[in-house]
């Protein structure tokens, strides 16, 4: 686990952006984190779908990725103007030293981490992954990593989410971000309410709808 423990006066109120590779539980950890801060919760790919009409996975199929990361740059602005919230990114929305500098200067980047054989046995296939299609997952997890890593590396805080379930990576984010000033934010020590209502809530990581 990755924390930093120099604060800068504004930390308070920085949101909080989740990101890491496809299949390390960032939209069902930000979930479950935004519901035990109190705070608004943002699904970047949600946004996505609801400004533009169309998924990632096939805005990416249509038009190409770099179309889908000049959308997505827009939207990720977009969120990042609210001081206090919790958003979900794509695995390759802060994978440029741009886009990781920008995050930083106006939030607090929470990278999530598993090993390869995690994503892979997670994700079971690309077909909701088009960056990840044309080959065997595992090599083409190895190789989008291997891009991506420079500016994952640039992350506020890290927290490997290797068999922990949402709760428990919520709360390993919790503690990686302790040594920041956060008083915007109410901790909650309570599972929230749609977790415990559900099956699931304390067996490992389930992914959502990422797509990249």
């Amino acid at each position: 686990m990755k924390s930093s423990p120099d604060i800068s006066a504004d930390a308070a109120t920085r949101p909080v952006l989740i990101t890491g590779m496809p299949g390390s539980g960032k939209s069902v950890t930000g979930r479950v984190l935004a519901a035990l801060l109190s705070a608004p919760f943002v699904d970047l790919d949600n946004l996505y779908l609801e400004v533009y009409d169309i998924t990632p996975a096939a805005e990416i199929r249509k038009n190409g990725e770099a179309s889908f990361r000049k959308r997505e740059r827009a939207l990720l602005k977009r969120a990042l103007a609210d001081d206090f919230s919790v958003i979900a990114c794509g695995g390759g929305a802060l994978a440029s030293e741009d886009a990781m500098s920008l995050a930083r200067r106006r939030g607090l980047v929470v990278l999530l981490e598993a090993s390869l054989s995690t994503l892979e046995a997670r994700l079971k296939d690309a077909s909701n992954h088009p960056l990840l299609e044309g080959g065997k997952l595992g090599s083409r997890l190895a190789s989008l990593l291997a891009r991506r890593r420079r500016c994952y590396n640039l992350a506020d805080v890290s927290v490997v989410t290797d068999r922990l379930s949402p709760m428990a990576a919520a709360l390993a984010v919790r503690e990686a971000l302790a040594g920041y000033v956060l008083p915007r934010y109410r901790w909650s020590c309570y599972p929230p309410r749609f977790l415990r209502a559900g099956p699931g809530w304390q067996e490992f990581v389930e992914l959502g709808e990422r797509t990249h």
